[in-house]
């Protein structure tokens, strides 16, 4: 049976004065940027974007990136992670001979 673990990653939050709402970016995946018109919206949003951007670097052989330590004016965004998604991070980190076995 599959288990899911937990990815907590520092997000920040950036009113947009323009067009109104808040932009959500995260420095340790930065291909995880999205928005929302509430800060509940924009962190909801952002779990998702998180998730799409970590299936992305799952589908081209990339590692997860480490949650970094929260720094001031971040907020914290959780995102599940799959132990299929970890056991394909590991094999991409085994020599091709244990993979094959």
């Amino acid at each position: 049976m599959m288990s899911t673990m937990q990815y907590t990653y520092p997000v920040t939050l950036t009113e947009d004065l323009i067009d109104g709402g808040y932009v959500v970016t995260c420095r340790d995946i930065p291909e995880a940027i999205t928005q929302g018109d509430t800060v509940e919206e924009a962190l909801a949003a952002s779990a998702d974007a998180l998730d799409e951007a970590i299936c992305g670097y799952i589908n081209h052989g990339r590692d997860i990136p480490e949650p970094s330590d929260e720094q001031a004016g971040e907020q914290l965004v959780s995102v599940p992670v799959s132990d299929g998604q970890e056991i394909r991070k590991a094999k991409r980190q085994l020599p091709d001979t244990a993979i094959a076995q």
